[in-house]
């Protein structure tokens, strides 16, 4: 275990590295045998007692990150989210020359494949060890190095990718509302920028939320925080 070799940082950062390198090369029958055996190292078990083993080092915290998001994945289905936002493939000019009445509606990109083209979705639980993978990306999301807020940003878009829209929608929830309030440090307010964009980029952040989502990120754009004497 880490607490057993507390002293020794360098053999510590390397088993998570080969956790790390494991979890994203190894078959997936693999992984399903020794997912919940790697969560509970670097979730601490459920005493909690391992969180202590990373605190002092931002590269063991970002391993942490990385090791628990890969292997929250593997107790997910292994699908994308097919409630995801298409772009498509649009052109300005041919939308121009609808609007003129120019040209008539181009054909809409087939989807990806590998997502379902219907709406359907799983009406699976997620297992709780997911809710607490999610819970350590979020507090990450806060954290005072920025290697770490990075990787919890793009852990919080790999697993939201195959979350159901209902569940999704609970974590976006969540990191609105830890992130983007003005009690929180500007570290928060740039965790959960990276976050939504992570999620933009994989279309995961649908159109029915930025009403909500925009107004924040121009806050953030105007966030400043008094530091030291300048």
């Amino acid at each position: 275990s880490f607490a057993s070799i507390a002293g020794l940082a360098f053999v510590r950062t390397g088993a998570l590295q080969a956790w790390n390198q494991t979890l994203k090369a190894a078959p997936r029958s693999v992984l399903q045998t020794i997912w919940k055996q790697v969560l509970e190292l670097t979730l601490g078990g459920p005493s909690g007692k391992g969180a202590a083993d990373f605190g002092s080092s931002s590269h063991l915290r970002k391993l942490r990150v990385a090791v628990s998001c890969r292997a929250g994945q593997v107790a997910l289905p292994p699908r994308l989210a097919p409630w995801r936002y298409e772009r498509g493939a649009r052109s300005l000019l041919v939308n121009f020359a609808q609007a003129t009445g120019g040209c008539q509606s181009q054909p809409e990109a087939p989807a990806p494949e590998g997502v379902a083209a219907a709406d359907e979705e799983a009406d699976e639980d997620a297992p709780e060890q997911v809710e607490e993978v999610v819970e350590l990306l979020l507090s990450a999301l806060s954290d005072a190095d920025t290697v770490v807020r990075w990787a919890a940003a793009k852990g919080i878009g790999r697993i939201t990718n195959r979350l159901s829209k209902d569940f999704a929608d609970q974590v976006l929830e969540f990191l609105l509302e830890r992130c983007f309030t003005f009690r929180e440090t500007d570290k928060a307010w740039h965790g959960g920028c990276l976050a939504l964009a992570e999620l933009t980029r994989r279309g995961l952040l649908l159109p029915d939320r930025l009403p909500t989502v925009i107004p924040l990120v121009c806050q953030a754009l105007h966030f400043e925080q008094v530091s030291g004497n300048h």
